[in-house]
């Protein structure tokens, strides 16, 4: 109920907002046509594992065009920031566990929505959404995007 009623308040606050500072050309005036982002939640999803703030990640993963994408994505971000965490010679157990645990938990989600499509459409239409070149991750499908995270999870998933 928590979840629901944050997202409820994120989106009044976001109500036409999101269209627009993004979609607008006035924002940008060197944005034509392709050049223009359309869908802000998984940049947002992005920025808010940036930011280390892993509720606010998961809400707006929630509302991506591209949740499996963005989910590999921000599990990759996690894995660096980890990298990170050690490599500043830190060593902080908590954030390292922290991290650790988001990663797994975005690897998790991408792999969820994964075996839901392969228990829920017919085998075409599967690997049909594992190989199509997405326009808004630089025309990579999801199988490019798992290999170059590294997402040892999904590239092994059955559904492959």
């Amino acid at each position: 109920k928590q979840w629901y009623q944050r997202r409820v308040a994120i989106t009044a606050g976001m109500q036409g907002s999101h269209k627009n500072i993004f979609c607008d050309p006035k924002f940008n005036e060197r944005a034509q046509g392709d050049e223009m982002f359309e869908n802000p939640f998984d940049i947002m999803t992005m920025y808010s594992a940036l930011a280390d703030c892993q509720s606010m990640a998961l809400l707006f993963w929630e509302s991506c065009k591209t949740p499996m994408a963005t989910g590999l994505v921000v599990h990759k971000i996690y894995m660096f920031l980890d990298k990170m965490e050690s490599k500043w010679a830190r060593m902080d157990e908590e954030m390292t566990e922290k991290l650790e645990n988001a990663a797994h938990e975005f690897e998790m989600l991408s792999c969820g929505l994964l075996t839901a499509c392969y228990h829920n459409y017919d085998k075409s239409e599967w690997i049909n959404i594992l190989t199509v070149k997405m326009k808004d991750w630089g025309y990579l499908s999801l199988f490019d995007i798992a290999s170059i995270t590294g997402s040892k999870n999904f590239i092994s998933h059955a559904a492959y």
